[in-house]
């Protein structure tokens, strides 16, 4: 398909193909190149073996120190150990054996048996409009009398 541009200098025919590479003709393609940058990239810092050796010489001598002090225990702190690592392995047995959906129905079949005295209370529109107009008296009574403009006199 042929096109015409009308310009200032004439007219002047064009392809459609080369309309569109021509809008691309003035960019600058390539990467951006910085100045006082070497173009080698990121390079990796490589680990030292000596350093590397030194750890696991250090590890080595923790783990060492570690059994000494586990030695050091009597043996009452033993046996105690050994009983708290049992009882330990059985709750988690127990745990294991029930599904995450039946622990879900033993809590709401706990709930069920509980009273309706620990339960929300549910108070209608009325009432609750109420003790709202009644606190909003009682703020604006105390900041009335943090302010001295009431002079309360009690006696009983």
């Amino acid at each position: 398909m042929r096109t015409y541009t009308v310009s200032v200098y004439g007219v002047r025919e064009r392809d459609e193909l080369a309309a569109m590479s021509d809008a691309y003709a003035e960019c600058v393609g390539g990467s951006l190149k910085l100045k006082g940058v070497s173009s080698g990239g990121v390079k990796k810092k490589k680990k030292k073996k000596s350093k590397a050796e030194e750890v696991v010489e250090v590890v080595e001598k923790v783990e060492e120190k570690a059994e000494e002090v586990k030695n050091t225990r009597t043996s009452a702190e033993k046996a105690y150990a050994a009983v708290q690592a049992k009882r330990q392995k059985q709750k988690v047995l127990e745990k294991a054996k029930k599904t995450h959906k039946q622990r879900v129905e033993e809590m709401n079949k706990y709930l069920d048996t509980l009273t309706e005295h620990f339960d929300i209370p549910k108070f209608p529109l009325s009432f609750q409009l109420l003790y709202i107009h009644k606190f909003r008296a009682n703020i604006m009574y105390s900041t009335k009398l943090a302010r001295g403009e009431v002079h309360v006199v009690r006696s009983w």
